[in-house]
């Protein structure tokens, strides 16, 4: 059983050498462009060159993020920049969009290519469809549970493919890359790397009244509970968790959908157990401190671990060589218990001086409160941090006694602390009447009481500044916010060879003589045998040009040679052996033997880089292939506007053994309307927009859909509406709403509203659902079509297929609405139905929709602007599946699988409304008949709404195109959806489109 990779996060030139230095087995860093975290520093492609080449000398490799998603403009730019990246040598490249992919996969198709989590693959049919598209290694998002990454890492490693999971830093409240609320709320992307990162804001929980106001619900239930997001509290009421401390009314504050950081120290063993690839460590805008303490204590923790592997491993050998053929079936039992607890074996012996040391660095360079996340919390409530957004500290114990007169503090410190805080850290009390931070600028003195053993440290100079209005009292909380010797440590590290930590490559020389059988020429020879990080084992020979003499006095000694020959100073190499061939008889001058050891390793190190570096060959074959991909898409809108057969470039791509019958999991970045010219868009409707692609083929006339061929613009156009109550489906199949003829209607089944967690499918109600749905919808004009939910697990994933195998022993065939990676192929082989995409796949660009050709409808992006989709429609391919643009409707903003209200506030919800006149209307009804909103103190109402696996946050605004169909069908586009979903019966009314 070997280790995981221990993959690091890197923003600047320094992180990468402190990852390094620290420990990290391979890195991640992004360019200038294209990348999640645009605000970091990032690199530009001279330095990610010079990155690689550092990493690859230390033996850590390196992953480059281009994980947002593309717009067809900038499709040549960024396959410029993957050749680029491919020249360079980098060991993968991680990314989100499916156009991307496929155009990575056809120009540098020996490039390890790595499924970012904003792909959002969660489950078996997933990992098929990478594993089709020629992916490597997937990054699982952040919502799994323990089993379910079971699962999934046992089925990738049948297949081929590796798992990469995150071990530590931020967590995001939705899935990653579902997340469209900083898109919409301020035009910033998360899907384009611009995230401004709304779910740390403060948020109150609404509900509406009986004339539909707004009524903040939230401050009400801490009202009646008694709760004070700021109150004190002292060292009895409250709770500890991984070495932090963490306030009683930590789930009561405002901020509702902030989690707490992940941190999977605590489950390294498990961790080893699983089988997992590769531990990711979250950060790139984080501090060098933190790359340089988080690094090292993993890495720290991990050898550790793989002492104690070791150890057992070897164990167990010896007992299974002590054992005959007849014991064999008690063997395979054994090691059968062996796997299920192995983790506990030395998970106890684990948990060491060093490893509650390591617990405390880790909560001292930043931290919100840890958590596992979903991995292990069985209660969801502990992901949230409701009171906090930023950094918590380690908590260090209570205030004991202040003295303003004196200006000291004393302070009780908690039990079995180990870091005692000292000159120049940082501290932070929370008192009543707020927060009070400072730097400790004399050195504290610290005491003893012999009676208890408790410890007490005193601290000077707590105000420096007179005016600082805080009341300090006895049992105040105290953190320790920042640790000087972090700072030390770091700076150290980037200067200090002691201090680095990174694996060495192994290298063994050779010296000889080449005298060339002359009796007057002696060239000196040196051979290495390198073996490399990787495994790999290189040779390379160098005879000098500078021969030796025969000595006249003192000839150079065996013993000098090879201490010359051994003063490589800071190279990343362990020299493991050194053999000198040598008589004793030469001379030559010392500076000479040095000037020939740089010399040959440098010649060494080139041939180091190189051994990482594709051949020409390949480079030649990426080259021709960049080539032909600009010039056949450059050809697209010629060939889309003619009866040509010309081979295009998605032609060109199929062609490479690529499978192009996938779904998309991708979202995208922000419309900015004010690139939009002649535009007749209300000013108060958000900045975005869905547009997408153009005509395609006609697939079916029955489907009632507008396949007309691009160079054939017409003015006829189909609409379809989202819906998930069946009072509204029977409307419509009465025609009650007047001139408005629907197409298509996509039915979600709906759930019950559970803020708190989801529970399983209830197969049972969604079959009488569905048909009760198509009994309404028969001999009806429109096609329905049922609407899958965008997030299923393993157990959901499982329920929506019985539910389909039933409904076909029933004779009953019902098409299908998805954004599940490769379970579209799966529903249309085994179930023979057609599959529409919705728009939670986020197509970006054309050459996305043509990776997505099993297909009939595809929705496009609502983050896209109508230039962009202009743009992409000139681009687009008539083969690639049916275009649709959502119209009108509330975008779902988020989709998350934590929980939007503590259980208190859950429980009192009730009790409140029966005690207020305003919500007497709702005495008489259930949790489920309440309208909740997420309240952003700015008058912007976000209706929450539960759904299969998780919840949902939809937009405060409404997407209103109507008055844009026009245009949009002047590019080719056809067909038009309506998001009628939690909708009034009259909301489709007086809708004329």
């Amino acid at each position: 059983m070997s280790l995981p990779e221990l993959l690091a996060p890197v923003g600047s030139i320094d992180h990468l050498k402190l990852a390094i230095f620290s420990g990290a087995s391979s890195i991640y860093l992004s360019g200038k462009k294209f990348g999640a975290r645009k605000y970091a520093k990032n690199f530009s492609l001279s330095e990610i060159e010079s990155a690689v080449k550092f990493a690859h000398l230390h033996n850590v490799k390196v992953y480059v993020t281009v994980n947002t998603l593309i717009k067809d403009n900038e499709l040549f730019e960024v396959a410029d920049y993957v050749f680029k990246l491919y020249k360079c040598g980098i060991d993968g490249i991680l990314v989100q969009d499916i156009g991307l992919l496929k155009v990575v996969k056809y120009i540098c198709p020996n490039l390890n290519i790595h499924a970012s989590t904003q792909m959002n693959i969660h489950n078996i049919e997933g990992i098929k469809w990478a594993k089709e598209q020629g992916i490597s290694r997937i990054v699982l998002p952040r919502e799994l549970t323990y089993n379910e990454v079971k699962e999934m890492v046992d089925f990738a490693h049948s297949v081929g493919i590796e798992i990469e999971i995150f071990l530590h830093g931020a967590l995001c409240y939705s899935y990653s890359g579902r997340c469209l609320l900083s898109s919409l709320i301020g035009n910033r992307s998360g899907n384009r790397g611009t995230c401004a990162q709304p779910c740390r804001q403060k948020y109150q929980i609404s509900i509406d009244d009986v004339e539909y106001n707004k009524i903040n619900i939230l401050s009400k239930i801490n009202s009646k509970t008694n709760i004070k997001t700021n109150s004190r509290t002292n060292s009895k009421t409250s709770t500890k968790t991984n070495n932090l401390k963490v306030n009683s009314n930590q789930h009561n504050g405002e901020y509702l959908i902030s989690p707490k950081d992940l941190s999977l120290f605590d489950h390294l063993p498990k961790l080893i157990d699983l089988g997992v690839d590769s531990l990711k460590i979250e950060g790139r805008m984080r501090s060098k401190e933190y790359i340089t303490i988080v690094v090292s204590q993993y890495r720290q923790a991990l050898n550790q671990l793989k002492g104690k592997l070791n150890f057992n491993n070897k164990n167990k050998n010896i007992n299974k060589n002590n054992t005959n053929k007849s014991n064999s079936s008690n063997i395979s039992k054994n090691y059968k218990n062996y796997r299920n607890h192995s983790s506990h074996k030395y998970h106890d012996s684990f948990k060491d001086n060093k490893y509650y040391n390591s617990k405390e660095n880790l909560g001292m360079v930043f931290n919100r409160g840890f958590t596992s996340g979903h991995f292990l919390t069985k209660n969801n409530q502990k992901l949230i941090n409701r009171r906090k957004p930023g950094h918590v500290g380690l908590f260090v114990g209570n205030v004991s006694n202040f003295n303003p007169k004196l200006n000291e503090i004393s302070i009780s410190l908690k039990k079995g602390l180990i870091n005692i805080p000292e000159r120049g850290d940082g501290i932070l009390i929370e008192s009543f009447d707020g927060d009070y931070g400072f730097e400790i600028s004399n050195n504290p003195v610290l005491d003893v009481n012999k009676k208890n053993n408790q410890k007490y440290l005193l601290v000077k100079l707590v105000k420096e500044n007179n005016n600082v209005n805080v009341s300090l009292k006895q049992g105040d909380n105290i953190y320790l916010t920042k640790r000087k010797k972090f700072n030390d440590l770091t700076k150290n590290m980037l200067h200090n060879n002691d201090k680095k930590s990174f694996k060495k490559s192994i290298v063994s020389i050779k010296f000889s003589i080449d005298s060339q059988n002359s009796d007057t020429l002696y060239f000196p020879v040196l051979e290495a045998n390198v073996i490399l990080g990787n495994g790999k084992k290189l040779n390379f020979i160098d005879r000098s040009d500078d021969s030796w003499e025969l000595a006249r006095n003192k000839p150079i000694t065996t013993n000098q040679l090879k201490k010359q020959l051994l003063k490589i100073g800071d190279l990343p190499f362990y020299i493991d052996n050194i053999d000198i061939f040598y008589s004793g008889n030469l001379f030559t001058p010392l500076s000479k033997i040095n000037e020939f050891r740089r010399d040959f390793f440098n010649k060494l190190e080139i041939l180091i880089l190189n051994s990482y570096i594709p051949d020409d060959n390949d480079l030649n074959i990426s080259k021709n292939r960049l080539k032909d991909f600009k010039r056949n898409f450059i050809s697209i809108s010629n060939i889309i506007n003619s009866s040509s057969n010309e081979i295009n470039i998605n032609n060109s791509i199929n062609n490479s053994n690529i499978n192009s019958n996938n779904n998309i999991s991708n979202k995208s970045d922000i419309s900015n309307y004010n690139n939009i010219n002649n535009s007749n868009i209300d000013s108060n409707i958000i900045n975005k927009t869905n547009h997408h692609l153009d005509n395609n083929k006609v697939v079916n006339e029955s489907f009632n859909i507008i396949n007309e061929s691009s160079n054939n613009k017409t003015s006829k156009y189909s609409v379809s509406a989202y819906i998930n109550d069946l009072e509204i489906l029977k409307n419509i199949s009465n025609n009650d709403y007047g001139e408005t003829n629907f197409n298509r209607l996509y039915l979600e089944v709906p759930v019950e509203n559970d803020f708190l967690e989801s529970k399983p499918i209830d197969v049972s109600y969604y079959i009488m659902f569905l048909k009760e749905a198509l009994n309404i919808s028969n001999n009806q004009k429109y096609e329905l079509v049922w609407k899958w939910p965008d997030i299923a697990h393993k157990d959901t994933k499982e329920g929506l297929i019985k539910i389909v195998g039933i409904l076909k022993k029933l004779n009953i065939k019902l098409n299908i609405m998805t954004s599940f990676l490769g379970m579209n192929s799966y529903l249309k082989d085994n179930y023979s139905v057609n599959i529409y995409g919705s728009y939670a796949l986020n197509v970006f660009n054309s050459i996305s929709a043509s990776n997505l050709k099993d297909f009939v409808l595809l929705t496009f992006s609502p983050e896209l602007s109508i230039n962009d989709l202009k743009t992409l429609m000139d681009n687009y391919e008539v083969k690639n599946p049916v275009p649709e643009v959502l119209v009108k409707g509330n975008i779902e903003t988020l989709i998350t699988r934590k929980p939007f209200i503590d259980k208190k506030h859950y429980s009192y919800i009730n009790s409140i409304c029966n005690n207020n006149p305003k919500f007497n209307f709702i005495k008489d009804k259930s949790i489920n008949d309440i309208n909740f909103y997420l309240d952003d103190l700015k008058n912007n109402f976000y209706p929450i709404k539960s759904v299969e696996g998780g919840n949902l946050i939809l937009n405060s605004r409404e997407t209103s195109l109507e008055d844009q169909i026009p245009r949009l069908v002047s590019f080719g586009i056809n067909n038009f959806s309506i998001d009628a979903r939690w909708k009034s019966k009259d909301y489709l009314l007086n809708l004329k489109l």
